[in-house]
């Protein structure tokens, strides 16, 4: 059965936060990632994974071959299908704290037990 990821951006960290702390209070079951570009001038980004309840997992990603759109990418895939096999949530909500860069940290996915995962931008 496939996992549905819904993904929430914006420039406004408060709204931004909201969307996704009412997404999670309507999905129970549901995890949200959190990717934080600040850090990014250090050469890293943090990963933040939270449900309803709270701080479920953080984790520091060296940024691959210093491009910030494919180190959030390759991160949240893998992060998505290891957590979706099995499945232990209902569904999960993705966003990223906004950076400098104009190019799209998030491309459009899809994934199921079935077929690979595809991309496009």
């Amino acid at each position: 059965m496939p996992v549905p990821v819904a993904l929430v951006a914006g420039l406004h960290a408060s709204a931004r936060a909201a969307a996704v702390d009412r997404l999670l209070r309507r999905h129970p079951g549901a995890v949200a990632i959190h990717h934080d570009l600040r850090p990014i001038d250090a050469g890293r980004i943090q990963r933040m994974v939270r449900d309803v309840s709270g701080t479920l997992d953080r984790a520091e990603i060296r940024l691959a071959h210093g491009c910030m759109t494919c180190t959030v990418r390759e991160d949240l895939l893998t992060d998505l299908l290891r957590r979706s096999s099995p499945p232990r949530w209902t569904g999960t909500r993705s966003s990223a704290t906004a950076s400098s860069t104009s190019s799209s940290p998030a491309p459009t996915w899809t994934a199921t037990a079935s077929s690979p995962c595809s991309t496009r931008a």
